[in-house]
């Protein structure tokens, strides 16, 4: 049904009212009251009958699509807000998938360079592993060849020792010979001499090689050196006794000049005695005294570990003695009590009765 047309009269007393088209739906409104004013009774009725009945549908139709606009325009700014919100989501969802796309990146990345950093440092352990281990072959290397060269010094130097030594007991030997022939009276015997510079002169590099040998070494080398000298002395003595008790010729004179030797020869050996001797007191550690006494604490502590559990040991052994006496104690009072005045007459009763049986069979 197409709205009918809203007009607002003009009067005029020749023609009539004449009519205008409104241009809006209150214009419309406004033209049709002043009309149904204008107009006789008989065209308002008619008007009223005619005329009012479109016209209130036109403005119910008008109030519709104004409602419908308006709802439209609810509808679009509601779609339009909630556009809005879905970019604005959409936007968010985009910025944070982003920000956790540039973590994970980032995370990637620094596990990158901590598995970068983990293989070298890896690689910088195992470098340091294979030079400590190259370090500690070569320490092996240089201590086996210093341990050699010490031993093949020590060998040296005990090599020498013994072949002073055997100078020394064929000198002497020879000496106690030309001693005998002395005393069986033979004349222009032939006196063995001792090289006393050549000996002085080994003795003098035995002592400057000290600090080539170790504490063993050095041990070593003053024991077998002590029992030289020991030897000596003794052998000196005894050229001296036999010499006291001959008679003063041109031979016993030669023969105490090889003793003045062997005397020079025994202070040498003294000499260089004293000089490994301290050389072997310096390398003994200086702490000796500190653990001396620390052997002493401990030696303190498992005595009284020991008395500790000696005690213990006879702490037991008496509470288990205890724990028999009680026992033994408690047996004998049980024993006691079963043999009271109430027993002891009960069977005082029995044994009459058994004696009136006896009788009286």
């Amino acid at each position: 049904m197409s709205p009918p047309c809203a007009c607002k009269p003009r009067t005029n007393a020749a023609n009539g009212p004449t009519y205008v088209v409104a241009n809006s739906a209150q214009s419309c409104i406004e033209v049709e009251i002043f009309a149904f004013r204008c107009f006789p009774e008989r065209e308002r009725r008619f008007y009223t009958y005619t005329t009012l009945g479109p016209f209130r549908s036109t403005v119910r139709y008008n109030t519709f699509v104004k409602g419908s606009r308006s709802q439209s325009a609810k509808d679009d700014e509601t779609s339009r807000k909630t556009r809005q919100e879905l970019e604005e989501r959409l936007r968010l969802q985009e910025e944070h998938g982003a920000s956790l796309s540039k973590q994970l990146s980032n995370i990637q990345e620094e596990r990158a360079k901590q598995k970068n950093r983990f293989q070298k440092v890896n690689e910088a352990l195992a470098a340091f592993e294979q030079n400590i281990e190259l370090g500690h072959n070569k320490m092996d290397t240089a201590m086996n060849s210093e341990i050699q060269r010490r031993k093949l010094h020590e060998k040296s130097l005990f090599s020498k020792m013994t072949e002073i030594e055997d100078r020394l007991n064929t000198y002497v030997g020879n000496l106690t010979n030309s001693i005998n022939q002395i005393k069986s009276g033979k004349e222009n015997v032939k006196i063995p001499s001792l090289d006393i510079d050549g000996l002085r002169r080994e003795m003098e590099a035995i002592a400057a090689d000290k600090s080539k040998v170790s504490m063993e070494g050095l041990l070593k080398l003053e024991e077998k050196m002590a029992r030289v000298q020991t030897g000596l002395v003794h052998d000196r003595k005894e050229i001296t006794q036999q010499i006291s008790k001959m008679s003063d010729s041109d031979d016993v004179d030669k023969v105490k000049d090889q003793l003045k030797k062997l005397t020079n020869v025994n202070d040498e050996m003294e000499k260089t005695q004293d000089i490994i001797r301290d050389k072997v007191d310096k390398q003994i550690p200086k702490d000796l005294n500190e653990l001396s006494s620390k052997t002493d604490n401990i030696r303190q502590q498992l005595n009284a570990r020991l008395d500790k559990e000696e005690e213990e040991r006879l702490v037991r052994s008496i509470k288990g003695i205890e724990t028999t006496m009680l026992r033994v104690t408690r047996f004998t009072q049980v024993r006691k009590g079963a043999r009271s005045p109430e027993l002891r007459r009960r069977s005082k009763i029995r044994d009459r009765c058994r004696m009136g049986q006896v009788v009286e069979n």
